[in-house]
């Protein structure tokens, strides 16, 4: 029995360094993204619950051996950097950054990650991070 090399897929979706998994067919080339995780939407498929739009038609019409998990990427992620640019810290994204530093809200950081301004004393920024 042959079985498919599994990797993941991280994107970003709201929040910089949310994570959700892509599941691609091997048919129809077909991508779709999930954040439940290959093996539960496996499960879901079997059970006739998924409810990733195309998923669910993509199992019934060409099986389960069709899908397989993506090649690993790059994650965005904040990254926090003093007067010298030396990285201070990573965040998942600004909410997180803006408890870290024990303010209400991230929307601060946005703006200052959008216009290139320093906020709370550091410069702000997205960054790529091998997944």
């Amino acid at each position: 029995m042959v079985w498919p090399v599994l990797f993941m897929d991280a994107y970003g979706p709201r929040e910089y360094g949310g994570i959700m998994f892509a599941i691609v067919c091997k048919v129809t080339g077909e991508r779709f993204l999930t954040e439940a995780g290959f093996r539960a939407e496996m499960v879901n498929c079997r059970n006739s619950r998924c409810d990733v739009p195309g998923l669910q038609d993509c199992y019934n019409k060409y099986g389960r051996r069709s899908l397989l998990k993506s090649d690993l990427v790059d994650v965005q992620m904040l990254e926090q950097s003093d007067g010298d640019g030396n990285r201070v810290a990573l965040f998942g994204g600004s909410e997180e950054a803006a408890k870290s530093l024990g303010k209400k809200n991230g929307k601060s950081i946005d703006k200052a990650v959008k216009s290139g301004k320093t906020v709370y004393g550091s410069h702000w920024k997205i960054v790529n991070v091998k997944g």
